[in-house]
Protein backbone atom coordinates (compact mmCIF):
# COMPACT_ATOMS: atom_id res chain seq x y z
CA UNK A 1 0.00 0.00 0.00
CA UNK A 2 1.26 3.37 -0.96
CA UNK A 3 1.69 6.63 0.64
CA UNK A 4 -1.91 7.06 0.20
CA UNK A 5 -1.12 4.77 3.07
CA UNK A 6 -0.40 7.51 5.26
CA UNK A 7 -3.78 6.45 4.70
CA UNK A 8 -4.88 10.01 5.12
CA UNK A 9 -8.34 10.96 4.06
CA UNK A 10 -10.01 14.29 3.48
CA UNK A 11 -13.66 14.51 4.40
CA UNK A 12 -14.96 17.48 2.44
CA UNK A 13 -18.17 19.28 3.33
CA UNK A 14 -19.71 21.93 1.10
CA UNK A 15 -19.93 25.59 2.08
CA UNK A 16 -21.75 28.45 0.42
CA UNK A 17 -19.81 31.17 2.19
CA UNK A 18 -16.50 32.72 1.34
CA UNK A 19 -15.09 31.12 4.50
CA UNK A 20 -14.35 28.04 2.42
CA UNK A 21 -11.32 29.96 1.10
CA UNK A 22 -9.90 30.41 4.61
CA UNK A 23 -8.95 26.92 5.69
CA UNK A 24 -6.32 25.21 7.79
CA UNK A 25 -3.65 23.38 5.82
CA UNK A 26 -1.99 20.64 7.82
CA UNK A 27 1.60 19.61 7.16
CA UNK A 28 2.67 16.27 8.65
CA UNK A 29 6.35 15.74 9.44
CA UNK A 30 6.31 11.92 9.49
CA UNK A 31 4.25 9.35 7.64
CA UNK A 32 4.80 6.64 10.28
CA UNK A 33 5.80 6.39 13.92
CA UNK A 34 8.04 3.60 15.25
CA UNK A 35 8.11 2.82 18.98
CA UNK A 36 10.34 0.18 20.59
CA UNK A 37 11.26 -0.97 24.08
CA UNK A 38 14.42 1.16 23.84
CA UNK A 39 12.54 4.17 22.42
CA UNK A 40 8.92 3.97 23.63
CA UNK A 41 8.15 7.70 23.28
CA UNK A 42 7.89 9.99 20.27
CA UNK A 43 6.95 13.66 19.85
CA UNK A 44 4.94 13.81 16.66
CA UNK A 45 4.93 17.31 15.19
CA UNK A 46 2.55 18.84 12.67
CA UNK A 47 1.92 22.35 11.38
CA UNK A 48 -1.03 24.48 10.40
CA UNK A 49 0.17 26.21 7.24
CA UNK A 50 -3.29 27.53 6.42
CA UNK A 51 -4.99 30.87 6.94
CA UNK A 52 -7.48 29.93 9.67
CA UNK A 53 -7.37 28.24 13.04
CA UNK A 54 -8.09 24.54 13.45
CA UNK A 55 -9.40 22.42 16.28
CA UNK A 56 -7.99 18.90 16.31
CA UNK A 57 -8.65 15.77 18.33
CA UNK A 58 -6.56 12.60 18.59
CA UNK A 59 -7.47 8.97 19.08
CA UNK A 60 -6.10 5.55 18.16
CA UNK A 61 -7.98 3.41 15.67
CA UNK A 62 -7.47 0.11 13.86
CA UNK A 63 -7.91 -1.23 10.34
CA UNK A 64 -8.16 -4.82 9.24
CA UNK A 65 -5.72 -5.81 6.51
CA UNK A 66 -6.71 -8.16 3.69
CA UNK A 67 -4.47 -10.90 2.31
CA UNK A 68 -3.53 -8.64 -0.63
CA UNK A 69 -2.71 -5.65 1.55
CA UNK A 70 -5.91 -3.58 1.43
CA UNK A 71 -7.07 -1.72 4.55
CA UNK A 72 -10.65 -2.21 5.71
CA UNK A 73 -12.59 -0.44 8.45
CA UNK A 74 -13.16 -2.45 11.61
CA UNK A 75 -16.79 -3.53 11.97
CA UNK A 76 -18.57 -4.93 15.03
CA UNK A 77 -15.41 -4.69 17.09
CA UNK A 78 -13.66 -7.41 15.07
CA UNK A 79 -10.26 -5.74 14.92
CA UNK A 80 -6.85 -7.24 14.14
CA UNK A 81 -5.04 -9.39 16.69
CA UNK A 82 -1.98 -7.21 16.06
CA UNK A 83 -3.69 -4.05 17.36
CA UNK A 84 -1.46 -1.72 19.40
CA UNK A 85 -4.33 0.31 20.87
CA UNK A 86 -4.08 -1.23 24.34
CA UNK A 87 -0.41 -0.20 24.53
CA UNK A 88 -0.68 3.35 23.21
CA UNK A 89 -1.36 6.71 24.78
CA UNK A 90 -1.30 10.19 23.21
CA UNK A 91 -1.47 13.69 24.66
CA UNK A 92 -2.91 16.22 24.33
CA UNK A 93 -6.19 14.79 23.09
CA UNK A 94 -7.63 18.13 21.98
CA UNK A 95 -5.70 20.93 20.29
CA UNK A 96 -6.42 24.41 19.00
CA UNK A 97 -3.89 25.34 16.36
CA UNK A 98 -3.62 28.88 15.02
CA UNK A 99 -2.38 29.65 11.48
CA UNK A 100 1.38 29.13 11.03
CA UNK A 101 1.71 27.37 14.36
CA UNK A 102 3.19 23.96 15.18
CA UNK A 103 2.04 21.39 17.70
CA UNK A 104 3.62 18.28 19.20
CA UNK A 105 1.67 15.20 20.20
CA UNK A 106 3.44 12.89 22.62
CA UNK A 107 2.87 9.26 21.64
CA UNK A 108 3.85 6.60 24.18
CA UNK A 109 3.93 2.78 24.14
CA UNK A 110 3.33 1.49 27.68
CA UNK A 111 4.02 -1.80 29.48
CA UNK A 112 6.23 -3.23 26.73
CA UNK A 113 8.32 -5.09 29.30
CA UNK A 114 5.32 -7.28 30.08
CA UNK A 115 4.70 -8.14 26.44
CA UNK A 116 6.14 -11.00 24.36
CA UNK A 117 8.49 -10.26 21.48
CA UNK A 118 6.18 -9.14 18.69
CA UNK A 119 4.99 -6.27 16.52
CA UNK A 120 1.69 -4.38 16.87
CA UNK A 121 0.20 -1.68 14.63
CA UNK A 122 -2.56 0.89 15.14
CA UNK A 123 -3.20 4.37 13.75
CA UNK A 124 -3.01 7.80 15.33
CA UNK A 125 -6.15 9.43 13.94
CA UNK A 126 -5.80 13.20 13.78
CA UNK A 127 -9.15 14.88 13.09
CA UNK A 128 -9.14 18.62 12.43
CA UNK A 129 -11.95 21.04 11.64
CA UNK A 130 -11.88 24.61 10.45
CA UNK A 131 -12.70 27.23 13.08
CA UNK A 132 -14.61 30.07 11.46
CA UNK A 133 -17.06 32.60 12.82
CA UNK A 134 -20.68 31.94 12.04
CA UNK A 135 -22.69 34.55 10.17
CA UNK A 136 -26.37 35.36 10.34
CA UNK A 137 -26.71 35.83 6.60
CA UNK A 138 -24.91 32.86 5.13
CA UNK A 139 -25.08 29.18 5.94
CA UNK A 140 -21.77 27.37 6.24
CA UNK A 141 -20.51 23.87 6.88
CA UNK A 142 -16.89 23.58 7.93
CA UNK A 143 -14.58 20.98 6.37
CA UNK A 144 -13.09 18.15 8.40
CA UNK A 145 -9.60 16.79 7.74
CA UNK A 146 -8.73 13.26 8.88
CA UNK A 147 -5.16 11.95 8.87
CA UNK A 148 -4.43 8.37 9.97
CA UNK A 149 -0.76 7.89 10.83
CA UNK A 150 0.45 4.29 11.35
CA UNK A 151 2.08 3.65 14.74
CA UNK A 152 4.29 0.56 14.72
CA UNK A 153 5.23 -0.89 18.12
CA UNK A 154 8.00 -3.51 18.28
CA UNK A 155 9.59 -5.52 21.04
CA UNK A 156 12.56 -7.85 20.65
CA UNK A 157 14.65 -8.87 17.67
CA UNK A 158 12.17 -9.37 14.85
CA UNK A 159 13.01 -10.38 11.30
CA UNK A 160 11.55 -10.28 7.82
CA UNK A 161 12.58 -11.43 4.34
CA UNK A 162 11.23 -10.27 1.00
CA UNK A 163 11.40 -11.50 -2.60
CA UNK A 164 9.77 -10.91 -5.99
CA UNK A 165 7.76 -13.57 -7.80
CA UNK A 166 5.33 -14.04 -10.71
CA UNK A 167 6.87 -11.20 -12.70
CA UNK A 168 5.17 -10.49 -16.03
CA UNK A 169 5.97 -7.74 -18.54
CA UNK A 170 3.14 -6.59 -20.81
CA UNK A 171 3.59 -4.41 -23.89
CA UNK A 172 0.80 -2.37 -25.47
CA UNK A 173 0.77 0.89 -27.48
CA UNK A 174 4.54 1.19 -27.09
CA UNK A 175 4.19 1.11 -23.30
CA UNK A 176 5.39 -1.48 -20.84
CA UNK A 177 3.58 -2.62 -17.73
CA UNK A 178 5.37 -4.80 -15.22
CA UNK A 179 3.25 -6.94 -12.91
CA UNK A 180 4.62 -8.88 -9.95
CA UNK A 181 4.11 -10.07 -6.40
CA UNK A 182 6.23 -8.82 -3.52
CA UNK A 183 6.36 -11.59 -0.92
CA UNK A 184 7.03 -11.19 2.81
CA UNK A 185 8.19 -13.76 5.35
CA UNK A 186 8.87 -13.24 9.04
CA UNK A 187 7.33 -11.79 12.20
CA UNK A 188 7.22 -8.10 11.35
CA UNK A 189 5.93 -5.78 8.66
CA UNK A 190 7.95 -4.09 5.91
CA UNK A 191 8.12 -0.44 4.86
CA UNK A 192 10.10 0.76 1.87
CA UNK A 193 10.14 1.54 -1.85
CA UNK A 194 10.13 -0.31 -5.15
CA UNK A 195 12.17 0.86 -8.14
CA UNK A 196 11.90 -0.28 -11.75
CA UNK A 197 15.27 0.15 -13.48
CA UNK A 198 16.76 -0.31 -16.92
CA UNK A 199 19.97 -2.18 -17.76
CA UNK A 200 22.05 0.86 -16.76
CA UNK A 201 20.30 1.12 -13.38
CA UNK A 202 18.40 4.26 -14.34
CA UNK A 203 15.13 4.50 -12.40
CA UNK A 204 12.20 4.33 -14.81
CA UNK A 205 9.44 4.51 -12.22
CA UNK A 206 9.07 3.87 -8.51
CA UNK A 207 6.69 3.49 -5.60
CA UNK A 208 7.67 4.89 -2.22
CA UNK A 209 5.95 4.65 1.13
CA UNK A 210 5.07 1.01 0.50
CA UNK A 211 3.71 -1.05 3.42
CA UNK A 212 3.44 -4.83 3.74
CA UNK A 213 1.75 -5.75 7.00
CA UNK A 214 1.94 -9.04 8.89
CA UNK A 215 -1.44 -10.13 7.55
CA UNK A 216 -0.11 -9.96 3.99
CA UNK A 217 2.22 -12.64 2.66
CA UNK A 218 2.06 -11.57 -1.00
CA UNK A 219 1.39 -8.04 -2.25
CA UNK A 220 0.42 -7.78 -5.96
CA UNK A 221 1.63 -4.68 -7.82
CA UNK A 222 1.40 -3.33 -11.36
CA UNK A 223 3.55 -0.43 -12.61
CA UNK A 224 3.37 1.18 -16.05
CA UNK A 225 6.38 2.84 -17.65
CA UNK A 226 5.86 6.12 -19.48
CA UNK A 227 8.25 5.05 -22.22
CA UNK A 228 9.28 1.63 -23.42
CA UNK A 229 12.68 0.74 -22.01
CA UNK A 230 15.49 -0.68 -24.08
CA UNK A 231 17.14 -3.81 -22.77
CA UNK A 232 16.22 -5.84 -19.74
CA UNK A 233 14.22 -4.50 -16.82
CA UNK A 234 15.12 -4.80 -13.15
CA UNK A 235 13.10 -4.63 -9.94
CA UNK A 236 14.46 -3.50 -6.59
CA UNK A 237 12.91 -3.27 -3.13
CA UNK A 238 14.76 -1.44 -0.34
CA UNK A 239 13.33 -1.13 3.15
CA UNK A 240 13.35 2.25 4.86
CA UNK A 241 16.42 2.31 7.09
CA UNK A 242 14.41 3.37 10.14
CA UNK A 243 12.35 0.17 10.00
CA UNK A 244 14.88 -2.46 8.91
CA UNK A 245 17.31 -3.57 6.22
CA UNK A 246 15.35 -6.05 4.12
CA UNK A 247 15.90 -5.90 0.37
CA UNK A 248 15.12 -7.82 -2.81
CA UNK A 249 16.00 -7.65 -6.50
CA UNK A 250 14.93 -9.24 -9.78
CA UNK A 251 16.43 -9.05 -13.28
CA UNK A 252 14.58 -9.90 -16.46
CA UNK A 253 15.94 -13.18 -17.89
Amino acid sequence: MLLKFLFSSFIFCLSITNYCYAQPKMHLTEHRILLTEANPKYDYQFYNQGTSAAECTTQFIDFNVTANGQLRSVKNGNGPTTSAKALLRASPKRIRLEPNQAQKIKVIARNLRRQPNAEWVSYLSLRCKNLVKATDQKMQITPNFVFNIPVIVRKGQLGAKVHFSDVDILEQNNQQTIQFNLNREGNRSLYGRIDVLDESDNILTFVKGLSIYQQTQSLPKSLTLKNKASGKLKLRFVESEKFGNASASWTQP
